[in-house]
């Protein structure tokens, strides 16, 4: 009877060791949350295992504001069709409190943009706990976060994570109450810098997944059935060799 050799066995022994940490590492990398979910316990070794973001510099026509995008911070689960119409809209970072209004009114996809600064951070984790926990939201809000450069090297993640990594823990971590944090005061803030709203405008159409766009102030309000309605209207209005058809109100 044939012995089977020690080594083979030691070999087999360390392969199926490697092999069992690297299937726990790929488990770990695509857990359903990523590392900027829950901020105040914050995971340097979960953040470098990750994806790494979307983060552009924005600089269009030689204008003299220039910006860091981070696209998808949010990403809706939501899938566009042909008739899709994506409501395109936009705010400084405590402006986030109405995004959820349009996701309980807009039946459609939502892409927004949000201007924010290092005290807008404590709206930001609040608006990013929201869009989790409340069903519209997630459904349908693509949110890119938009901050001020100085140039290009500026643009990396590092400015949110460290932003939300440095807060104090969330004393309610579960809490989905959005009028409770509006309450709070925790939407509360004012830019210390000119705000753009054209640059805000056109990445918000950057974001959104659909060729259909109705462009709109953060702080209005639609009827349950207005994006139906609008979709229904633009198909019939737009030539089908058009990439992108922009509403305005």
């Amino acid at each position: 009877m044939l012995r089977f050799p020690t080594i083979f066995f030691y070999l087999i022994l360390i392969g199926a060791s490697i092999l069992l940490i690297y299937f726990s590492n790929i488990s770990f990398n695509y857990s359903i949350f990523s590392p900027w979910d829950s901020p105040a316990n914050f995971d340097t070794r979960r953040f470098l295992m990750s994806p790494q973001p979307l983060v552009q510099f924005w600089n269009k026509n030689n204008s003299p504001d220039k910006f860091c995008v981070w696209f998808n911070f949010t990403k809706a689960i939501k899938i566009s069709n042909n008739l899709s119409i994506s409501l395109c809209t936009h705010g400084s970072i405590g402006y986030s409190k109405f995004i959820f209004d349009h996701a309980k009114h807009w039946s459609d996809l939502i892409s927004v943009s949000f201007l924010l600064d290092e005290k807008g951070f404590y709206a930001l984790r609040a608006f990013q706990k929201l869009h989790r926990c409340i069903p519209e939201a997630a459904e349908k809000v693509s949110g890119h976060l938009v901050w001020r450069a100085k140039d290009e090297t500026d643009c990396t993640a590092s400015f949110i994570v460290k932003g939300l990594s440095d807060l104090v823990a969330d004393s309610e971590p579960e809490s989905c109450n959005l009028d409770e944090h509006i309450e709070d005061g925790i939407f509360e803030h004012s830019l210390s810098t000119p705000y753009p709203p054209n640059s805000l405008r056109n990445i918000a159409r950057k974001g959104a997944a659909t060729n259909l766009h109705l462009i709109a102030d953060i702080e209005n309000h639609f009827s349950l059935n207005s994006s139906e309605i609008l979709s229904i209207s633009a198909s019939k209005s737009v030539n089908s060799n058009d990439k992108v058809a922009n509403l305005m109100i």
